[in-house]
């Protein structure tokens, strides 16, 4: 993600003022939000399009790292979304799931929000499933062992990838936290 976001910035800087409008016109609904702050940045260091980047903040409103972080503190001091129980610090952490049948596999890689012993469950069912409904097909028979290797991994993440996961989870879901927040707790749990 931060290689992404250098190389943005690095492609930004070499474009010409007209070439970046047109650009921030044509293609802001296709960026991540960490992309359109980078465009921001260079849009507001040239001082250019400050009618644009007006449009842009309004429409995208632009997480700075305090709200990000504000956020992720919010989420972690909630209830768990598995046990319903508070108190336990809530992590981010995706799963992978593998079901096949004959001819069509399917692969299904999710964001689950839970506690730590809620997440070696979690981590558990999947790799039980993944192990029994995996292997029906060809292309099962190697994202089956992908899928459970990939969780075991996620198993033992360390703090540096969660706080990334949960920064990701927090850009990508920050208007329906944000309609959500008096009843954060029922969002977490029905999108998790």
């Amino acid at each position: 993600m931060i290689h992404e976001i250098n190389k943005a910035r690095e492609i930004y800087r070499l474009e010409s003022d007209e070439s970046l409008i047109s650009f921030a016109k044509s293609n802001v609904d296709s960026l991540s939000p960490e992309i359109i702050s980078v465009l921001i940045d260079e849009l507001k260091k040239r001082g250019i399009g400050p009618e644009l980047i007006q449009h842009i903040e309004s429409k995208y409103e632009i997480l700075d790292e305090l709200k990000i972080n504000n956020w992720i503190e919010i989420i972690r001091n909630s209830k768990c979304p598995e046990c319903n129980q508070k108190g336990n610090r809530l992590i981010c952490f995706k799963g992978r799931n593998t079901f096949s049948i004959l001819i069509k596999s399917t692969y299904l890689k999710r964001t689950f929000i839970a506690c730590e012993h809620c997440k070696a469950k979690i981590i558990r069912r999947l790799n039980y499933e993944t192990f029994l409904l995996g292997w029906w097909s060809f292309y099962g028979l190697f994202r089956t062992p992908y899928s459970i290797i990939l969780n075991l991994v996620n198993k033992n993440l360390n703090p540096k990838s969660e706080k990334e996961n949960m920064t990701r989870y927090v850009l990508y879901n920050y208007k329906q936290l944000k309609e959500f927040q008096s009843n954060l707790d029922e969002y977490l749990k029905n999108n998790s």
